[in-house]
């Protein structure tokens, strides 16, 4: 039998170069060349649990030139990253974050990471919740974290494709703050995803909460099937609902 472990949980998040092109017009318009594709930049990373949170960016490797773009050792360092984790957190990370990544280790030539399991908080929100805007920076206010860090927009892009020391030190500290915030958003978040992947068979844990691993519940009435009735069960960790075996059956219930 496999040691016991506590579920890898990477949260994260990227920052993207833009793609360079020849269009006919500055507005909806479809890029009649592409000179450059959009790479990545830098990501933030931290794993649940731990304290700090981590960036890697093109200028922390050796060969790093002013002005040129290269992000394969990135792009190296988020599938070694993903090889390792059992969920990946992030916000419109299906769309955008996983999937960039994906394709640009295609470009290098990688083969797929280990297989994960995928929690994209914007969709979430979209699920269970009703907001006027599902951005991070709206939603993290309304809850009370605090908004993402302020910069001078598009004008640091062009310093980081320069090359300027000031800049991508800048963007690091945005990219992590995405990340400061996105953990919370998660931790908020978790009780009410109904489908979250089972943190307690990762650790085989099977009577430990699927959602965080906890062992304490209280008893709150009972869930109904089309062949009987299960207990229902209260984390008293992360407030998340789980049931019990059914009634009447053999073995003991889920939780005692």
């Amino acid at each position: 039998m496999e040691d016991t472990r506590e579920a890898r949980i990477l949260i994260w998040d990227i920052e993207t170069s833009p793609m360079i092109s020849y269009n006919w017009s500055a507005y909806e318009s479809n890029a009649l060349e592409v000179i450059e594709e959009s790479q990545i930049l830098c990501f933030a990373y931290k794993w649940l649990g731990d304290r700090k949170v981590k960036v890697v960016a093109q200028d922390d490797f050796v060969g790093y030139k002013k002005g040129e773009m290269n992000d394969k050792q990135v792009v190296m360092a988020i599938h070694k990253l993903f090889d390792e984790a059992d969920i990946i957190v992030g916000h419109n990370s299906d769309s955008f974050d996983n999937k960039t990544a994906q394709s640009r280790m295609m470009v290098w030539g990688l083969t797929p990471p280990s297989p994960y399991k995928q929690i994209d908080t914007k969709k979430v929100l979209k699920k269970y919740g009703r907001f006027s805007k599902n951005n991070l920076n709206n939603i993290c206010t309304q809850f009370g974290f605090g908004g993402k860090m302020e910069h001078e927009g598009w004008a640091l892009w062009k310093k980081v494709l320069m090359g300027e020391k000031k800049a991508w030190k800048t963007m690091k500290e945005y990219n992590k703050k995405d990340v400061e915030l996105e953990e919370k958003l998660y931790l908020r978040l978790r009780p009410w995803i109904q489908n979250h992947p089972s943190v307690a068979l990762i650790g085989d844990m099977p009577e430990a909460c699927p959602k965080c691993a906890g062992e304490k519940f209280r008893r709150g009435g009972f869930t109904y099937t089309q062949t009987g009735r299960r207990k229902r069960y209260q984390c008293l960790s992360c407030g998340g609902w789980v049931s019990g075996r059914l009634i009447g059956g053999e073995k003991p219930d889920y939780i005692n």
